[in-house]
């Protein structure tokens, strides 16, 4: 995942939309698409052992989630940061994505999102500002 994730925050731009992909009832998504100026990945719960994957992808599908929270306040920013989140078991179970300052004062300066996989979907939190 390192190399995509070095490539997302170098060289992908701002993020313009989201999408999500199939629902396990009303647990949450299996996937979603994050679409960037410059490429697109897809953000997935693996059902076999609950880890999350990440893959660049060509095209954007799904049903779209930009206006929704925390995406809304999303677009438009690019990533400056992006972690691999592991268990204490050793499962890559999930990722913060830190995206950066934005010149509307109605939006935080920085916005972490933290995607992480539990019951075979994806779990989407926001992270709150460091005290």
């Amino acid at each position: 995942m390192s190399s995509l994730t070095k490539e997302m925050v170098d060289s992908y731009g701002v993020l313009t939309e989201v999408r999500e992909g199939e629902r396990l009832g009303a647990n949450g998504p299996v996937s979603l698409t994050l679409g960037f100026e410059h490429g697109s990945v897809l953000v997935s719960a693996a059902p076999d052992d609950d880890t999350i994957a990440m893959q660049a992808v060509a095209s954007v599908d799904g049903e779209n989630v930009s206006a929704e929270r925390p995406w809304r306040d999303a677009i438009g920013r690019g990533l400056i940061w992006v972690w691999t989140l592991q268990n204490q078991q050793g499962y890559e179970d999930g990722c913060q994505l830190e995206f950066g300052d934005v010149t509307r004062h109605d939006r935080p300066r920085h916005l972490c999102v933290q995607l992480i996989v539990a019951a075979s979907t994806l779990h989407v939190a926001t992270v709150n500002a460091w005290l």
